[in-house]
């Protein structure tokens, strides 16, 4: 990286707040690689006179694409370290600058790439390491064979997915509990611990990657469209809006049965109470005490009430929580607080309905909205 001014007749303008945002976000994708293909992300300008943006960690194959303001010839294909441009891009502390864009361009002779960043003139090597015809080819599904989900401007989609990804696995080697399922109109997500579950009008028997739903949170959705395509004896599944690209081959795992989990029948209990005096009560119990275990109680004598018991600090404690209905028996079940927060944190209501059939069995958490949970207990 040096600092100098050269000539070029390739240059282009772009919003400065926009690149440095579509950089920092694209090198989550181009970073933990050793191979230094896989740490760049290939730009160039493209057929519409766009900047297109490319990353891929030979697993994840992103694309963003940026409005110019002014562009003189073209700016060909070149790999740049990403963390480093992260840094030339980064916007300097103090007043606001007075030109909003950067300048691009392509130096021929130097073999480098300038930019005009806040009056500064930097000029960026590219890759010697890695050739752009080493770049990875991106995946291309089956001629003909796909089918294709608009889902409009994608709200009421990442809704129901952020919801659902709070009970993604963490383990990225085991595809099935780190994906989202998509049912009969519903999304899908275990860890092996709990279900979360959503409302969507998607293609059914999909696995989508944990790291494509992460890809997701991060674009701006103005339109959403999911694309299913038949690949070898798999699916390749890309999500594409106004802008951008992303792309990814869905798990060869078995999605586990989690139908088999949803208890049926007529529940021995069932109370409801606002959600807020119920994160509350968790919220201040487990201030007292570092377990992840709280014991939930209920009878129709003293009501509902969250308790922890710490024998080793010599502490009980005991917050009750008002209820606005209940039917059935008294009841007693222990649960990880984090996950009960989690069933109810992003969801679009004011109460909760949490059915118990017995001590051991999995609990049900339901809302008016279109999401619902099931916490398995804990033995306390």
């Amino acid at each position: 990286m040096t600092r100098g001014q050269g000539t070029s007749t390739n240059q282009v303008h772009v919003n400065h707040r926009d690149l440095y945002k579509t950089v920092c976000e694209m090198q989550k994708v181009a970073r933990g690689s050793t191979l230094p293909i896989l740490n760049s992300i290939r730009m160039k300008t493209n057929e519409a006179g766009e900047l297109e943006l490319s990353a891929t960690d030979l697993n994840l194959y992103e694309v963003r694409k940026l409005h110019t303001s002014k562009t003189v010839g073209k700016i060909p294909p070149v790999l740049l370290d990403a963390r480093i441009l992260v840094k030339v891009l980064k916007p300097g502390k103090g007043s606001k600058p007075a030109v909003e864009e950067v300048e691009i361009s392509a130096l021929s002779e130097e073999k480098a790439t300038q930019f005009v960043v806040e009056g500064s003139s930097i000029q960026l090597s590219t890759l010697l390491e890695a050739s752009i015809d080493d770049w990875p080819a991106f995946p291309v599904g089956d001629v003909g064979m796909y089918t294709e989900t608009d889902l409009g401007n994608g709200k009421h989609f990442l809704e129901g997915l952020r919801y659902v990804a709070q009970a993604l696995g963490k383990d990225e080697t085991r595809m099935n509990l780190w994906s989202v399922h998509t049912g009969k109109d519903t999304l899908t997500t275990t860890d092996g611990h709990r279900i979360h579950q959503a409302a969507a009008k998607v293609e059914s028997g999909l696995l989508i990657p944990g790291a494509l739903v992460d890809a997701l949170m991060r674009v701006k959705l103005d339109t959403l469209v999911l694309r299913s395509e038949k690949l070898g004896n798999g699916k390749l599944i890309t999500f594409f809006g106004s802008g951008w690209e992303i792309k990814m081959k869905e798990g060869d795992e078995q999605f586990p049965e989690f139908e088999k989990i949803f208890p049926t029948g007529q529940p021995g209990t069932i109370i409801q109470m606002n959600i807020a005096k119920l994160r509350n009560a968790i919220e201040r119990t487990c201030r007292l005490s570092d377990a992840v275990g709280l014991n939930f109680m209920f009878s129709e004598a003293d009501g509902f009430s969250v308790e922890v018991a710490d024998v080793c600090a010599g502490l009980k404690a005991k917050v009750p929580v008002e209820l606005s209905d209940y039917s059935g028996k008294d009841v007693r079940f222990g649960a990880n607080y984090k996950y009960v927060l989690d069933a109810m944190e992003g969801v679009n209501a004011e109460t909760v309905r949490i059915e118990i059939w017995e001590e051991l069995a999995p609990i049900l958490f339901e809302f008016d909205t279109d999401e619902r949970a099931i916490v398995m207990p804990m033995r306390l």
